[in-house]
């Protein structure tokens, strides 16, 4: 028996018999009788699925013929794209994915992403003008003023000390995740503020502490990651000892290293929220204020900044595994130092 591509064969008749594989094998025969052959298309599953932050319709299995295709309505959540896997194959066309002819069981699979958009770039911080041949004028003037970093920028489009110097941007958030006035205080209480938003560049910040919590301006922490994918090829420093609140030797929950105290803080939530990360050595940059040293930050909106601060980004170092890259807030530069090494940390959420 030769079925067609897609079909699959069946006997009957009055014969009896047994069909295996492509040999149909009749019982004895006693009489005059009948082998008759039918052939039925084959049908298959085609099962779908979704991963977070977006949907697949329909979502459950369908039963499609040899041969035909079948669609799936594909719908990311706001902020996110769709893109789709599995082993049907098929193209995605707006929200719209069409599987390639089915000849067998198969998967669709939808997953979704963050979409990528550029990120908008604070200004430096810096209002006034060189003299030559040295020091510094106090307002904007100077030789070649306009050549000089106070005459572009934000600084210049944006200067409004109202919310930020210069060109800075920023709203103060409450613990309870809403917008503060400029003179809200630090807080534990609901409507008490714990975060900074940079209007500019939409992240939002960590505010310390000078409590002795676990936010407190004077912890420091080891560089640390266990993520292959961003670790630059080296996992880092575990356990420094005991330089931050909570510490307990032997349990390494506790441990003063950048990756538990971002774990730490999701756990209890800040802000009304529990996606806090390690910033990158761009955006840590990006809340530098250069017109000022000891510290270079728009202390009204980052307090207990210490004068001598020098804070770890999320970055590995290209060329090297032992090394990772911080900002010194004590006048802005940002530089390599090697992962064993304390120093504080502020965690940013958004952006990316």
């Amino acid at each position: 028996m030769t079925p067609d591509t897609g079909y699959t064969a069946s006997v009957g008749g009055t014969c009896g018999g047994s069909l295996v594989g492509a040999t149909y094998t009749t019982n004895a025969i006693t009489a005059n009788c009948t082998v008759v052959a039918s052939f039925s298309l084959n049908s298959y599953a085609v099962t779908p699925s979704a991963g977070a932050h977006g949907t697949i319709s329909p979502a459950t299995p369908q039963t499609i013929n040899h041969g035909s295709t079948t669609q799936f309505t594909v719908t990311p959540d706001t902020g996110y794209t769709a893109s789709v896997g599995g082993t049907c194959g098929g193209s995605l066309v707006g929200a719209t994915y069409t599987t390639n002819a089915i000849t067998a069981n198969c998967t669709v699979v939808a997953s979704f992403a963050v979409v990528a958009s550029p990120m908008n770039l604070n200004d430096t911080g810096i209002n006034w003008g060189g003299s030559y041949p040295n020091g510094n004028n106090p307002g904007c003037t100077g030789e070649e003023i306009g050549a000089q970093d106070c005459s572009h920028g934000r600084d210049v489009t944006h200067n409004d000390n109202a919310d930020g110097h210069a060109g800075f941007s920023f709203t103060k958030i409450a613990n309870s995740g809403a917008a503060l006035l400029s003179t809200a205080t630090i807080g534990s209480g609901a409507n008490d503020w714990a975060c900074t938003r940079d209007n500019v560049t939409g992240l939002i910040w960590e505010v310390k502490t000078s409590d002795g919590g676990l936010r407190d301006q004077n912890d420091s922490y080891s560089w640390y990651n266990t993520d292959s994918s961003t670790n630059g090829g080296a996992n880092g420093y575990e356990n420094p000892g005991d330089t931050c609140e909570g510490y307990v030797s032997g349990q390494p929950a506790t441990y003063c290293n950048t990756q538990v105290f971002a774990a730490r803080v999701n756990a209890v939530g800040l802000c009304g929220q529990s996606d806090w990360r390690m910033p990158t050595r761009k955006e840590l940059r990006g809340i530098v204020s250069f017109d000022r040293v000891w510290p270079a930050i728009d202390t009204t909106y980052f307090p207990n900044t210490p004068e001598y601060s020098v804070v770890w980004s999320g970055s590995p170092v290209a060329d090297g595994s032992d090394g990772a890259w911080g900002v010194d807030f004590s006048g802005g530069v940002s530089y390599i130092d090697y992962r064993s090494n304390n120093y504080q940390v502020r965690l940013v959420r958004g952006g990316q």
